[in-house]
């Protein structure tokens, strides 16, 4: 517009010395081109020809000045013009990459050359504008370059802030994804209950069978679920009300059941129709007899009681006991587990040098409560130049002790003429033990003897009995 109006300017300044009454007589241009003085002659207060808003006016040179809003000057008697809007007409300044926007502060034309500037609207190129105001406050106008969208930004900095880019746009232009502080009103939204933060939704909102159809009870509330859900199962009611997956029931589940006509009472039992249909079974669930099915004793196995399919179990109930002597064993070769009947536990080890009348630890295991049966074995190994007079063993609940033991068990001793190159062994036969809590039992031995230190195989073994 205001190039028009330059254009405007240098085409009427030539008239104004000739054409004094111009407005007033309304006269065509075209007969006032010739014979005009040069525009050097103007002293800048001359009435000038101009066109606006579609009609002829006169205007000074210092009138049009004054609407240029300091954009021009007129240095002598023509009119010159170098910005627009407070904005040199330069082509821009270069932003340098990475160059954060929040630091262009003078006044000017800006384009980005690439998107690593900091503190942009988005990750975009732009073209900026910046311009400043009499009080120091600041404005940034960011355009995008090759979005295709020339989507527009604008911000201010008062008082040392940036405030937040805002999207500047047509009213064309706005769609229901750019409304982002708006309400729920827009056309695309007023269905999407993605949309719905707070607030009753209508009912002609809701979905059938909410609202048509022909499902019987309450429609008007909601039932909520609780847990996954699993195609065929039975549906219940946690303690709280909700809907949660009950248990695969047997049958077909692949076929659908319908139910018949007629009332159906809480309570009463359901039963089919000759349709297949379910249907209210007439009466409540009862008491009632309930009878077994009988199974045959397999071997070593008696029963009492009533095990037929006839009898009831309220006063003999159906019961099975093991004849004596004949509960068979396993034929798989397999050790029994930990805790059952049969469980080996099991230390052997050879012992270092012995010292001369010295009690030691040879080796320990720890058993559980339960019924126990635990012996050891123990090697003496001497050296012919080794001369012995005593070997001692124990199993015991105390370490490095041979002179108390398990009861039932006592303490093997074996005392000799001083004899060179005697190796014994001390045994013990499975003695019971019944720990009522997790016990450590060891096995003790001691040697009395002159010359090379003898050696020891131990073994420590414990089978659960019951």
């Amino acid at each position: 517009m205001k190039m028009v109006r330059l254009a405007l300017v240098s085409a009427f300044a030539l008239l104004a010395a000739m054409v004094p009454g111009l407005a007033a007589t309304n006269v065509p241009f075209s007969t006032y081109i010739s014979g005009q003085p040069a525009a050097s002659a103007f002293t800048g207060t001359e009435r000038l020809v101009i066109l606006k808003s579609g009609m002829i006016q006169t205007m000074t040179p210092v009138q049009i000045l004054q609407m240029m809003s300091g954009d021009c000057a007129q240095p002598g008697a023509s009119i010159v013009c170098t910005k627009i809007n407070g904005i040199p007409f330069s082509a821009g300044t270069a932003i340098t990459p990475g160059t954060d926007f929040n630091i262009l502060t003078t006044a000017g034309r800006y384009y980005s050359i690439d998107n690593t500037s900091a503190n942009t609207p988005t990750a975009q190129t732009y073209y900026l504008v910046v311009e400043v105001g009499a009080s120091g406050g600041i404005k940034q106008t960011a355009t995008a370059q090759l979005d295709g969208t020339s989507k527009s930004y604008v911000r201010t900095k008062e008082s040392g802030s940036w405030t937040a880019w805002k999207r500047v746009m047509l009213a064309t232009q706005a769609t229901c994804a750019d409304l982002s502080n708006a309400a729920a009103s827009c056309a695309i939204d007023a269905t999407n209950a993605t949309n719905i933060g707070t607030g009753t939704l209508n009912t002609l909102r809701l979905p059938s069978p909410f609202t048509s159809g022909t499902a019987s009870g309450n429609t008007s509330k909601f039932m909520t679920g609780s847990g996954s859900f699993a195609s065929g199962h039975i549906a219940g009611f946690d303690a709280n009300g909700n809907i949660i997956d009950g248990f695969t029931p047997s049958g077909n589940t692949s076929t659908a059941v319908t139910a018949a006509a007629g009332a159906k009472t809480s309570g009463h039992v359901v039963t089919w129709d000759a349709s297949g249909n379910v249907q209210d079974g007439g009466g409540a669930l009862t008491n009632g007899t309930v009878t077994e099915q009988k199974n045959t004793a397999g071997s070593g196995l008696t029963t009492s009681g009533n095990c037929d399919n006839t009898s009831t179990n309220s006063a003999s109930p159906c019961q099975y006991s093991i004849n004596a002597g004949v509960v068979p064993g396993i034929a798989t070769g397999t050790a029994a587990a930990a805790g059952n009947v049969g469980e080996v536990i099991l230390s052997s080890t050879t012992t270092g040098s012995l010292t001369s009348g010295s009690t030691t630890a040879a080796t320990s295991i720890t058993l559980t409560a339960g019924d126990w049966d635990i012996s050891a074995v123990v090697d003496f190994q001497t050296a012919g130049a080794t001369s012995v007079t005593d070997w001692f063993a124990a199993i015991s609940t105390t370490s490095g002790t041979v002179v108390s033991s398990i009861p039932n068990s006592g303490i093997a001793h074996e005392r000799v003429t001083a004899t060179n190159d005697h190796s014994a062994r001390l045994s013990f036969p499975p003695t019971q033990v019944l720990p009522t809590a997790n016990t450590t039992y060891y096995l003790n031995i001691q040697s009395t003897f002159t010359g090379t230190a003898p050696t020891a195989n131990v073994f420590l073994r414990a089978r659960r009995m019951r």
